[in-house]
């Protein structure tokens, strides 16, 4: 049975309620870790489990399954694969939000470059700012009048913004 949650909490509620009364026994879905956050508790007053495709394992628990990449793997395969094509990241670009927070946490306390300084820049999830944030990494990263290029700038982002990204970068 499939119910669209809309991408919403609200849409998520309502589809899980009535996946509830039409009696399954097990719900796949949703996508966005407010929207679980939403229908936890409707979840686990029931014996129905629920697999999540988030990458927030905070969600997880009591019937609630995350499968999903977390932030922490993610950073992890970013940073190694950098370090097997001979680069140091030690520079990270996140978005001020949860996931944002979570990717910054899980770059800084990364214990696979000893003694590497790690800055992270913070920019506005909506991307106003992100011309701001990349002139001011350039002016950081100059090194006597000259660019002094990153080996490795691990960005949580993608789609459109992250395209604006690189061609300010």
């Amino acid at each position: 049975i499939i119910r669209d949650t809309k991408g919403t909490p609200e849409g998520a509620s309502v589809a899980a309620t009535f996946l509830i009364s039409a009696g399954v026994d097990v719900i796949i879905g949703p996508l966005f870790n407010t929207s679980v956050r939403s229908v936890a508790p409707l979840i686990r007053s029931t014996s129905i489990p629920m697999i999540v495709f988030s990458n927030d394992i905070t969600v997880a628990g009591e019937g609630i399954h995350v499968f999903g990449f977390t932030p922490e793997q993610e950073v992890g395969r970013i940073v190694s694969f950098a370090k097997t094509e001979g680069k140091l990241c030690r520079l990270a670009m996140v978005p001020d939000s949860a996931y944002g927070q979570a990717v910054s946490r899980a770059f800084v306390e990364r214990r696979d470059q000893a003694g590497a300084s790690k800055i992270v820049a913070t920019f506005s999830s909506d991307g106003s700012d992100i011309a701001a944030v990349v002139q001011e990494l350039a002016a950081e990263h100059a090194v006597d009048g000259a660019r002094a290029p990153l080996e490795c700038i691990l960005i949580a982002s993608g789609g459109d913004q992250l395209r604006g990204i690189a061609t300010r970068l």
